[in-house]
C-alpha cells in the first residue's frame, strides 16, 4: 500500500479509536479528549516535509490561516484594552486552532502522488460502520422515549421527543456520527448510483434528523441536495428527470411531513428563545461584531474571547467588559457555553482581517470543489465538497473546525479541494503544465455498482 493508502487508512483507524475513547473512556458529558492532539503531533512532520516542497496549491492553506494566526498575535500584542493575551494563553489557543491546517497540509503530503478514487473507501466504509453499529442503540432511544439513555443518564428534549445518544454520552457525538456516515454514503451513491446506497444514505441521513438537532438538519438537507445536483448521467434527458424527480418528490413529500415536524421546530424555536445556551450564542455573535469594530481591523488577541483558554487557563476580563461574565454560560462559576459558536470567536479575537482569511479560505475551497463536482464528480471531491459545507453550517453553532470528531475529515477535505479539486490524480495547476505537457494521468473513477 502507498503512502496515500496508509494516511487514509490510519484516519479510518483513528474514528474506530474516537468510537472506543468517546463510549468507555470519556463518560462525562459532551467533554473532549486527547486523542486528536496526538495525532496532530505525529502528523507534524509530514506537514513540516510538505510546507519544504509544498504540492500544488497547497500554499494558499497556510498562508490564508497564517493571517489569521498573525492577525490573533498582533491583536494580543497592541491591544489598546490592556496588552494581553499572555504567551501561554496565545500558544494554546494557535496550537488548538491550528489541528485541521496542520493535518490538512500533512494530508496533502501523503496524497500528493494518489491516482485511484478507490483509496478513500476503506475510510468511508468505516464512517458508515460505526454509525450502523451506533443505530440499534438510538432506535431503541427513539422508540422508548423514556428520557435515560442506556447508561441511565438524562437525555435533551426537543419539541416533547428525547434526543437519542446512542452509545455515546451525549447527542452531539451520536449526530456527529450518523452526520458523517451520511455524508460516506452519499459521496459513494453520487458516483456508483445504485438503489442500495441510495436507499443507506437516505436512511442514514433520517436517522441524523431524528436526533432533532437544527444545524444538523440543515447539514443533511444540503448533503443530499448537493448528491442529486452533482448525479452525472450519460443523457442528458436522464439527469434533468432525474433532478426534477428528486425535487418534485420532496416538495410532494414536505406537505404532509410539515404537519408533524411544525411542533417539533416551534419547540425547537421555543427552547432557543428560553435557552441560556442560545442566548450566550447570540451576544457572543453580537459583542463579536463590538469588538472587532472598535479594535479595527483586528481583535482583542488569541485567547481572549471564545476560546478554550479564555476562561480555563485565566478568566479573560473581555467577558466582563462586554457583560457576559454576568449571564449563566460564560460567568467564572459557570462558563459551560462559551466554546458553543466559533466564527464569533474568530472575529472578535482576530477582528475582521482574521475573519476574512480564514472564512474566505474554507469558502474559497468549499467552492471550488462544489464546481469540481459539478463538471466531473469523483468520490474524493464529493466527499470533500459535502464535509467543507456541513463544517460552514455545524460552525454557525458550534466549534466544529476544532471537534475531534470533525478534525480528521477536514483535515482530509481541505488537502483534496487545495491540492486534488478535480480528483486524484489531476492535481491543482502547476506551472508549465498548461501548454506543451502532457497533463497528469486521469483518475480511475471509483468502480460502478455492477458487481453482484
Amino acid at each position: 500500500m502507498d503512502l496515500a493508502g496508509t494516511a487514509l487508512m490510519l484516519s479510518a483507524g483513528y474514528y474506530w479509536l474516537l468510537m472506543l475513547d468517546s463510549v468507555f473512556v470519556r463518560t462525562a458529558d459532551n467533554l473532549s479528549g486527547y486523542l486528536d492532539e496526538i495525532v496532530v503531533l505525529f502528523a507534524m512532520p509530514l506537514a513540516l516535509a510538505a510546507l519544504f516542497r509544498p504540492p500544488p496549491g497547497l500554499l494558499v492553506v497556510p498562508i490564508s490561516f497564517g493571517i489569521y494566526l498573525a492577525s490573533g498575535i498582533v491583536s494580543g500584542l497592541f491591544s489598546p484594552i490592556g496588552g494581553y493575551p499572555f504567551a501561554m494563553v496565545t500558544g494554546l489557543t494557535m496550537a488548538l486552532d491550528s489541528k485541521p491546517i496542520i493535518l490538512a497540509i500533512a494530508f496533502a503530503y501523503c496524497l500528493a502522488r494518489a491516482r485511484d478514487s478507490d483509496i478513500m473507501l476503506p475510510l468511508l466504509y468505516s464512517l458508515v460502520t460505526i454509525a450502523l453499529l451506533n443505530l440499534p442503540f438510538v432506535l431503541r432511544d427513539l422508540v422508548l422515549n423514556s428520557g435515560t439513555s442506556i447508561y441511565g443518564e438524562p437525555m435533551d428534549s426537543r419539541g416533547g421527543i428525547y434526543r437519542p445518544q446512542g452509545l455515546f454520552h451525549h447527542t452531539v457525538s451520536s449526530v456527529d456520527v450518523h452526520l458523517l456516515a451520511t455524508m460516506a454514503a452519499a459521496a459513494i451513491w453520487g458516483i456508483r448510483k445504485n438503489a442500495t446506497w441510495a436507499g443507506l444514505t437516505l436512511f442514514l441521513a433520517l436517522i441524523t434528523m431524528l436526533h432533532i438537532v437544527a444545524k444538523e438538519i440543515v447539514a443533511v438537507v444540503l448533503v443530499l441536495a448537493l448528491t442529486v445536483l452533482t448525479m452525472q448521467f450519460r443523457q442528458r434527458n436522464t439527469q434533468i428527470l432525474v433532478r426534477a424527480a428528486a425535487l418534485t418528490s420532496s416538495l410532494l413529500l414536505a406537505i404532509p411531513f410539515a404537519d408533524l415536524v411544525l411542533p417539533i421546530i416551534q419547540g425547537q424555536v421555543t427552547a432557543y428563545v428560553e435557552d441560556g445556551e442560545s442566548a450566550i450564542r447570540t451576544l457572543m455573535y453580537l459583542n463579536s461584531v463590538k469588538l472587532a469594530a472598535d479594535n479595527f481591523p483586528l481583535g482583542t488577541g488569541l485567547g481572549t474571547f471564545g476560546s478554550l483558554a479564555s476562561y480555563t487557563i485565566f478568566y479573560s476580563p473581555i467577558y466582563d467588559q462586554t457583560g457576559l461574565s454576568l449571564i449563566y454560560g460564560a460567568s467564572r462559576l459557570h462558563p459551560h457555553y462559551i466554546q458553543d459558536v466559533f466564527w464569533p470567536k474568530v472575529l472578535g479575537e482576530s477582528g475582521w482581517l482574521g475573519l476574512f482569511a480564514y472564512l474566505g479560505l474554507l469558502l474559497f475551497l468549499a467552492g471550488r470543489t462544489l464546481r469540481s463536482t459539478l463538471r466531473r464528480p469523483t468520490v474524493e471531491t464529493l466527499f470533500a465538497c459535502f464535509v467543507l459545507v456541513t463544517a460552514l453550517v455545524k460552525s454557525i453553532a458550534a466549534a466544529t473546525m476544532t471537534s475531534d470528531f470533525y478534525v480528521m475529515i477536514l483535515g482530509v477535505a481541505i488537502a483534496i479541494a487545495a491540492c486534488h479539486p478535480n480528483g486524484f490524480g489531476q492535481t491543482a495547476t502547476r506551472p508549465g503544465t498548461a501548454a506543451g505537457r502532457r497533463p497528469a494521468r486521469m483518475t480511475r473513477p471509483l468502480r460502478q455498482g455492477t458487481r453482484r
